[in-house]
């Protein structure tokens, strides 16, 4: 069987990846459809002129008939879910090819996908054993019919699978990613991405865990789970010799959460690896010896969600978030004290949070600066308990519900105008996200002037205010940060045919 994975946008998705090398192990073929979507990455740059100018879906429609897959395979959160819709619907408009989907919003509403005719199959949950069983079944003559996590489109509607499949429990028994896959897209060497864990011990609730924990056989339970030091030391020594890179990124939910394994990780690491690398963490876990740790082992980087800085009872019983503004500071503080980066993500825009939360979050942050702040504008995932919520009490239009269900949705950082949110709250948003953006860079005697109101007023300052951080990201790099910022640059270098300087 040869089956074909699309892909959208910046960077590579390691769970395809994944998928891929478990199909080759098994004896089948893969190949990658992609479309860089250049100035609409679904990453940072949303420039629609630019955008229709670089248009390459009907380039990525004929490379899909070219390759002449048995099947066609996409995974999609719910930006993405409408560009891999299109991009199914015109390739079955020219030739019935079977066509299956994972990825989060899916496993959100696998029903509402196979109402649309683009799909056949949509999965439910981890797709590993599901893809497998399906291309296996196919491959005998079979019907895809009766796989665990697999739903079913029929003349009848939507079929549920028999049943939900657990976890995967030993990630030590999953192949190394299949790099390769996505190799002839992206720049060479460079940064080498690999999780080490799957899961997140907390449940969120605007955030995809408080659903997708959910969709295995034994509920919750088993959700968290970690490679052992070995299997990762093994890929990274692995990619060494057959993906050369420079700088390693941990893009596990929270790295840090197990002490001992750190412990032994850290000596490990150092020795046989070597390359600075960054990783995400939680306040919870950054505590003055798992910072020492990570500084031991050569991390550079540590980036924490944060979120919001509401009152306490606001983040603790809208948004579950555990941990304390206390712990915040404190792991803020000790990066730095350690010559560690650290990078923040907020989310602008939550639903219910306090129109003084904005003053609260600059206050807090010119007391305790990070390196950098991300301000991501909030966005209605299907499934998750604050879109569950909205729906329920009206917040959420059915309208616009509708439209996200269908992918039709303006992203992450950009506020969508048909949303619930009066257009004076979403110019004080951009305002917010743009005082964010600035504050790091900002000398110290200067940001108590960074105005939320007064750059709400100057719509362009507001929108240069990306650009400027991002600038200062590359700026960093000579320091050890920056990274995912240079990485992206030469993204788009290579997708623009422009020759890359430095020799990576």
């Amino acid at each position: 069987m040869h089956v074909v994975f699309a892909s959208v946008g910046y960077g590579e998705l390691l769970g395809v990846e994944l998928l891929s090398a478990l199909l080759r192990r098994a004896g089948h073929r893969t190949s990658l459809a992609y479309d860089p979507a250049l100035f609409d990455d679904r990453f940072a740059l949303h420039l629609p002129r630019l955008a229709r100018a670089f248009d390459r879906l009907d380039r990525v429609v004929d490379q899909v008939l070219d390759l002449r897959p048995d099947l066609l395979a996409l995974s999609a959160m719910t930006p993405t879910y409408g560009w891999a819709r299109g991009l199914a619907t015109r390739v079955r408009a020219r030739r019935h090819i079977p066509t299956v989907i994972g990825g989060t919003h899916a496993s959100a509403v696998p029903a509402h996908v196979l109402s649309d005719p683009a799909f056949d199959w949509a999965c439910q949950g981890e797709g590993e054993g599901a893809l497998l069983a399906l291309v296996e079944d196919l491959a005998r003559g079979g019907g895809g019919e009766g796989i665990a996590n697999l739903w079913r489109r029929s003349e009848g509607g939507p079929v549920p699978p028999p049943c939900q499949a657990p976890f995967v429990a030993d990630l030590d028994a999953l192949p190394f990613p299949d790099k390769s896959l996505y190799g002839p897209h992206l720049p060479r060497r460079g940064m080498y991405g690999i999780m080490t864990s799957r899961g997140c011990p907390y449940a969120c609730t605007f955030c995809f865990n408080s659903q997708f924990r959910d969709t295995s056989a034994d509920g919750a339970r088993g959700y968290l789970r970690r490679r052992s030091v070995d299997g990762v030391l093994a890929e990274l020594c692995h990619a060494a010799v057959h993906h050369p890179f420079r700088y390693v990124e941990f893009h596990d939910d929270i790295f840090t959460t197990d002490r001992r394994w750190l412990r032994d990780f850290a000596q490990r690491y150092r020795e046989q690896v070597g390359a600075p690398f960054g990783c995400s963490s939680h306040a919870r876990f950054l505590d003055d010896e798992r910072v020492a740790l990570l500084q031991q082992a050569g991390c550079v980087r540590v980036k924490l969600g944060v979120q919001s800085l509401d009152a306490p009872e606001y983040r603790r019983t809208v948004l579950k978030r555990t941990d304390t503004e206390l712990q915040i500071a404190q792991a803020i503080d000790t990066c730095r004290r350690r010559g560690l980066r650290i990078e923040v993500d907020q989310i602008v825009g939550l639903p219910g949070e306090a129109p003084q939360a904005r003053q609260r979050a600059l206050d807090f942050y010119r007391a305790h600066p990070p390196d950098r702040i991300g301000a991501y504008r909030y966005t209605w995932f299907p499934g998750t308990e604050l879109t569950e919520r909205a729906l329920h009490t009206g917040q959420l239009r059915q309208a616009t519900w509708r439209r996200i269900l269908d992918g039709d949705t303006s992203g992450y950082f950009q506020a969508d105008p048909r949303s619930p949110a009066s257009a004076r709250d979403q110019a004080l948003d951009h305002g917010y996200a743009a005082a964010l953006d600035l504050l790091p860079k900002t000398p110290t005697a200067l940001r108590a002037r960074l105005s939320p109101e007064a750059l709400a007023r100057h719509p362009a300052l507001a929108a240069a205010a990306r650009w400027i951080m991002g600038a200062g990201m590359l700026v960093d790099v000579v320091g050890g940060g920056g990274q995912d910022a240079l990485a992206y640059v030469r993204w788009y270098g290579k997708q623009l045919g422009i020759p890359d300087p430095s020799g990576w």
